[in-house]
């Protein structure tokens, strides 16, 4: 039952810091922190009650490694400070499978479920990154314009990477005398996949360029933006790959009327997608891997 109650919390809490951060593309603090809190209340209430602290114990060794984790993705310019948050509370709810859902799993719960957020979230960023493009037609137009006179530097793109993929394998396989003929098979499929990566890339390019960029008064500045241009007068470059302080804040405020920010895909609708997924079905990679 107590597994039950957790996944709960994290899946309502997720949820909900999800719906907030598509209508707004940011999450208020109060809700992973919410979520923690509950978490430690209950565990060690549990813990005292069964005498085994180990749940309150891994709870906190998961939850602060998490923690870690996501905040180094925020402070190398990938994630938003809400989707370490997030990570974090989900990590103190649930740092195991819980006993009560029988998914079985290849890695331990903390490392296949951000296998399984990996996985899914770039799903789901393709998915809003298409969704995107049926919105503002300008991401189309500005894509098959840039691709439109590269075809020599795509030409060259495409055959080193088939190359790579095709023949960095096969000569490891060569060299140890393992069987290559299963590989074989699969060259058309790699190279048909690495051809998509390619423009994928390319695409994804364009979107961040023309949909996640926007203008907006330095007055709504915060803490934790990203600037998406070059402010000369305080030395400040566009490819900054964290948030802004709040002294640079007051610092911009002082120099620029209107600032331009940058923004991504808000990512938390990833986070209860993929505690479904882990709950329900278990290791995504694994079955995915098992029917392709």
């Amino acid at each position: 039952m107590i597994g039950y109650i957790f996944a709960g919390i994290a899946l309502l809490g997720s949820s909900i810091a999800a719906i907030i951060d598509l209508k707004t593309t940011e999450v208020p603090d109060k809700i992973p922190y919410a979520m923690a809190a509950s978490a430690l209340i209950l565990k060690l209430l549990y813990s005292i009650h069964t005498n085994n602290f180990s749940y309150l114990t891994d709870s906190l060794v998961v939850g602060m490694a998490y923690l870690v984790f996501g905040f180094v993705l925020y402070y190398t310019g990938q994630w938003g400070g809400g989707d370490a948050k997030v990570l974090a509370a989900i990590g103190f709810l649930l740092p195991n499978m819980p006993q009560e859902f029988s998914s079985s799993l290849s890695f331990s719960f903390p490392v296949a479920y951000l296998i399984n957020l990996f996985f899914i979230g770039s799903v789901y960023m393709i998915a809003y990154s298409l969704a995107l493009t049926l919105l503002n037609p300008l991401i189309a137009k500005e894509f098959f314009s840039e691709t439109r006179g590269q075809y020599r530097q795509l030409f060259a793109e495409m055959a080193l990477a088939s190359s790579s993929v095709v023949a960095i394998p096969y000569i490891i396989l060569k060299s140890l005398n393992l069987s290559h003929t299963i590989f074989i098979s699969f060259v058309p499929s790699i190279v048909a996949l690495s051809l998509g990566m390619i423009f994928l890339l390319r695409f994804l390019k364009v979107v961040e360029r023309v949909a996640f960029r926007r203008k907006i008064p330095s007055g709504k500045l915060r803490e934790g933006d990203m600037i998406g241009e070059d402010i000369d007068e305080l030395g400040m470059k566009s490819k900054l790959i964290r948030g802004i302080t709040n002294d640079e804040v007051a610092k911009i405020q002082s120099v620029r009327k209107e600032v331009w920010v940058k923004e991504g895909v808000r990512f938390v609708p990833a986070f209860p997608l993929s505690l479904l997924a882990i709950l329900f079905y278990g290791d995504v990679m694994a079955i995915f891997a098992a029917h392709f």
